[in-house]
């Protein structure tokens, strides 16, 4: 008995002292989207202004989405893009995070501003504005979006980097999280966004208008991608076919800088315009008669298993952005004077506010997969101590259960008994007034 109470305390006693140190693998929740959908390397990178190849496409096809629909809805949930922006947030300075409200459904709508924090403030910079996932069910820009904030926040892409001191990026990387959630197109009341520029019936629209009329960007994009239901599929861009005014001038040559650098990057892409009697709701057509630059962009559609299709939709929107960006950098003064342009409101500094000052580092939590780690030393402390209880009972001769009385020699006087063994009277019990028993012993 004793010798297995040993062994049961040596080997907890390891338990203790080596279980701290054996290490989880446990997946960061800031990166399962990486790890899972993508491959290792899968997302672009813009080298010399051109968008390198693309790897090989995912195994397995693409995981379920909340609603259990098979999409690509299922590449970032909205849980982890919250998550994912608020960790970059965090931890650098070129990223700023706010909330511009509540979806129908009770969502957060997220707003992120990328800037060099040494460069002037947002009224002295081309402040450009892009929207993401109008349509829950069109992913990519929303991943496009996340990519380019992940590089910028780790220090990559260096060009757009040094554009960023004379361009500030705002970006709304999922403008309908309801419908994302579910897998529709429609938000969570059941409504075209695209189509409630205007009319601000959703809660959604209201919102990001709202922001619009704090920031007063100068140039606006609304990224989308076809479906294989559209008749027209394609890689677009499109403004408004008026040339007769300065804006609608401007909204071409911004279309043609575009068109140019896509082309450059090895995507096909066609220059689609619309008339002054097209439906005024939609997101870029409004906010151009509200005298913002503003400009769709569509990429084509392709297979929903096709990792790098899915990536190449990627591609264009970084393109684009990277063309917006770097055409319009040194051009604040012609931004400025064009017809309908206000500065930004005080109030944008209201969505921004300081960043808390900074606190001394705590110790580490985490473990290499980004998980809290269990302190195993912690589960040695019940055993170990049961294991001692049942050794020292067993030493004592007591139960574990019930104790038995505790006897002691009374005086050292032997008692009568048989030949061969050893009886002690009982000394007096303590508690009195009960009397202490004649004689009794046990055998020792």
């Amino acid at each position: 008995m004793r010798l297995a109470l040993i062994i049961g305390m040596v080997l907890l006693t390891g338990v203790t002292c080596f279980g701290g140190r054996i290490p989880l693998r446990r997946e960061n929740p800031l990166r399962l989207a990486e790890a899972r959908h993508l491959p290792r390397n899968g997302r672009a990178e813009l080298a010399g202004g051109v968008i390198s190849p693309l790897p090989s496409p995912l195994r397995g096809g693409w995981p379920r989405n909340e609603a259990g629909r098979g999409s690509f809805s299922a590449v970032t949930p909205y849980p982890r893009m919250t998550a994912e922006l608020q960790a970059e947030a965090a931890r650098s300075p070129w990223v700023r995070l706010t909330s511009l409200g509540k979806t129908s459904r009770g969502r957060t709508l997220w707003l992120a501003r990328v800037a060099d924090p040494a460069a002037p403030p947002p009224a002295r910079t081309v402040r450009l504005l892009v929207l993401c996932r109008q349509h829950g069910d069109e992913p990519a820009s929303t991943e496009a979006a996340l990519g380019l904030l992940r590089r910028i926040s780790a220090g990559g892409d260096p060009a757009l980097r040094a554009e960023l001191r004379r361009v500030t990026l705002y970006v709304v990387p999922m403008v309908n999280p309801d419908g994302a959630a579910a897998g529709t197109r429609a938000n969570g009341a059941g409504a075209d966004l695209n189509r409630d520029w205007g009319v601000f019936g959703q809660p959604e629209t209201r919102a990001v208008a709202r922001a619009v009329a704090l920031i007063r960007p100068h140039v606006l994009m609304d990224a989308h991608n076809w479906d294989g239901g559209d008749h027209y599929d394609a890689n677009c861009v499109e403004v408004s076919r008026d040339g007769t005014r300065p804006l609608g001038r401007a909204a071409q040559a911004l279309q043609a800088a575009g068109i140019a650098q896509l082309q450059s990057s090895g995507y096909s892409v066609a220059a689609t315009s619309y008339s002054p009697a097209a439906d005024p709701h939609l997101a870029h057509r409004w906010f151009t008669r509200q005298g913002i630059l503003s400009c769709l962009v569509e990429t084509r559609s392709g297979s929903p298993h096709d990792a790098a299709d899915f990536q190449r939709r990627q591609g264009v929107y970084v393109a684009l952005i990277h063309a917006l960006a770097r055409r319009y950098a040194d051009a604040r003064s012609e931004l400025d004077q064009l017809e309908g342009h206000r500065p930004p409101s005080e109030q944008e500094a209201r969505l921004f506010p300081p960043r808390p000052a900074a606190s001394p580092p705590s110790p580490p939590e985490l473990g290499a997969g980004g998980a809290k780690r269990p302190i195993l030393w912690l589960w040695g402390i019940g055993p170990y101590g049961l294991a001692l209880f049942a050794l020292k009972l067993s030493r004592d001769g007591g139960s574990v259960m019930g104790r038995t009385p505790e006897f002691a020699p009374a005086s050292g006087r032997r008692s009568a008994g048989r030949p061969g063994t050893r009886r002690y009277q009982c000394s007096p019990c303590s508690r009195a007034p009960r009397p202490a028993p004649a004689a009794c012993g046990r055998r020792r």
